[in-house]
């Protein structure tokens, strides 16, 4: 979102003179993630850019390229629940100077004429934090964003020492609500705004309005694809229109990256009436012989009480213990985290709500447990705290005694 060096309104009042100097810029970003926790997340990011400059500046045919400052980010998640989580995210950033070029002389019409500039850097070593929220509904899922940045050398001087354009302090804002049209494919709407010091200065505060769209394209790969339209609110900075491909890969433990809907299941069924005598004991449960309870995050043993959906479980085994054969409980985890720390926790739980069984009569030579850790994922998008959480469970594989049900329907 961020233009620097273009003012493209010859009535601003904060930057006088200033000519419009990149008029239009290829950019590749390259982002990078690592998750040691279900709660954090270490990245960095930077992008490579080439900018077509206004032939008035360096003469016709020149343009500059050349790579941005690196930032480093560190994402933790404070708040972990159903339909609601919040995350606070440091970062800092370490200047390149890439980009550099001298503007010729009477060419801009202010004192940058003749100076060194960084088209891509802010010359010196920045930090500040986001605040974000996340909020599962219905049909669509809430992003907010707001955060703060510094960076003392963030901004462009003249020969005279004058300060043309000040980014030394920023106020980040965004809105979005992503929509999701099937497993695999959804859109996102998102509002954003760079508020720059002075903050209430609608002359270099660039605003955008985004609409993306992304599907996965195979196990690991998810392609996406979005137009930006600036200077939605305020005519004075910003790009006037920006449009993005790329190709996101996921980590490659991950089988797959389908994109869900925010819609949560029932976590639990319940015994079903008798409906034909012969037919009475063809299930455990609701037409079926599994069942699923659920866990909280990063949690393997919980009291009888705490575990949502295992009452009902361990009531209705009880009820068939005699027509029992045997019960395997699996346990599973979410994607985040180590796969080798998701198999331990995986297996724990497992061994916990068999231990809960066996204290509560059911016979412990009825009893198997194992954990597959994250190999049997629901939700294979780790982006949403909400759908990560079907996938911390345990599983129950009733098998009856033999018994012929040929004839049931």
């Amino acid at each position: 979102m961020d233009a620097p060096l273009t003012i493209k309104n010859s009535g601003n009042s904060s930057v006088v003179g200033i000519k419009e100097i990149v008029s239009q810029m290829w950019v590749g970003h390259i982002t990078g993630m690592y998750s040691p926790k279900e709660w954090l997340q270490i990245g960095a990011r930077a992008s490579y850019n080439f900018a077509d400059i206004n032939n008035a500046i360096l003469g016709a045919g020149e343009n500059i390229d050349g790579i941005s400052d690196i930032e480093l980010r560190l994402n933790t998640r404070f708040i972990n629940r159903d339909k609601w989580a919040m995350s606070i995210i440091p970062y800092v950033s370490f200047p390149l100077k890439g980009g550099e070029f001298s503007p010729a002389a009477g060419s801009t019409g202010t004192s940058i004429d003749g100076t060194t500039q960084h088209l891509f850097s802010d010359e010196g070593v920045g930090y500040g934090a986001i605040l974000t929220s996340e909020h599962v509904f219905k049909h669509f899922q809430l992003a907010l964003n707001l955060g703060f940045g510094f960076n003392q050398d963030a901004k462009t001087v003249g020969l005279n020492g004058s300060i043309e354009e000040d980014f030394t302090q920023r106020l980040l804002s965004s809105v979005g609500v992503y929509i999701p049209f099937t497993d695999q494919t959804g859109a996102n709407v998102e509002y954003s705004r760079i508020w720059s010091r002075p903050l209430i200065n609608d002359d270099i505060n660039p605003n955008e309005l985004t609409l993306s769209l992304n599907t996965a394209l195979s196990k690991n790969f998810r392609g996406y694809a979005s137009a930006g339209l600036g200077n939605v609110l305020q005519s004075d900075d910003g790009n006037d229109y920006r449009f993005s491909l790329g190709i996101k890969l996921a980590s490659l433990r991950n089988k797959a990256l389908p994109i869900k809907k925010a819609v949560l299941p029932e976590p639990i069924v319940k015994p079903i009436p008798v409906i034909e005598e012969k037919c009475e004991g063809q299930f455990i449960f609701d037409k079926s012989n599994q069942a699923i309870v659920r866990f909280p995050n990063n949690i393997a043993k919980l009291g009888l009480e705490k575990i949502q959906g295992i009452n009902e479980v361990l009531s209705t085994i009880k009820s068939r213990v005699q027509d029992i054969q045997s019960v395997l409980i699996i346990g599973h985890t979410s994607s985040t985290g180590s796969a080798r720390y998701n198999l331990a926790l995986s297996e724990k739980r497992a061994k916990a709500v068999a231990n809960i069984f066996i204290q509560n009569g059911i016979p412990s030579e009825l009893i198997q447990s194992l954990g597959k850790g994250e190999s049997e994922l629901i939700v294979e998008n780790d982006t949403s705290e909400a759908l990560q959480s079907q996938n911390r469970r345990a599983e129950f594989r009733v098998t009856l005694k033999k018994q012929d049900y040929s004839h049931c329907k």
